[in-house]
């Protein structure tokens, strides 16, 4: 069995929870706007947020889940096996390449006929 690419990974593990998620991480990152930006700010990013850890210029490049105390699980590369990132905050490359953050849901309802 191959492994999982990072936003497979994501596909796969809301489709667990009945939300779909785009097959592209760009289009996970268009999809559910507005982001957290700012990860100490006043509403971080809570857990099950899609993690964006990368500069602008590589915006859509990698998507994580995040899992709350600082924690990631991503699938670095395609074939590699899923791991968990600790302490993201505090790790350089996380903290200073990190784009934002975004919630999965799904769209609203459309209103039923009467």
């Amino acid at each position: 069995m191959g492994g999982f690419d990072c936003s497979g990974l994501m596909v796969y593990a809301f489709a667990e929870i009945g939300i779909a998620v785009p097959h592209q991480t760009q289009a996970i990152w268009d999809s559910f706007q507005p982001a957290i930006t700012d990860p100490a700010g006043r509403a971080p990013p809570r857990r099950h947020a899609l993690l964006f850890p990368q500069t602008a210029d590589q915006a859509g490049s990698t998507v994580g889940l995040y899992l709350g105390n600082g924690d990631m699980l991503h699938a670095p590369q395609t074939g590699d096996v899923v791991k968990i990132e600790p302490n993201i905050w505090s790790n350089t490359y996380y903290s200073n390449e990190f784009l934002g953050a975004v919630r999965a849901t799904n769209p609203a309802a459309p209103p039923r006929e009467a």
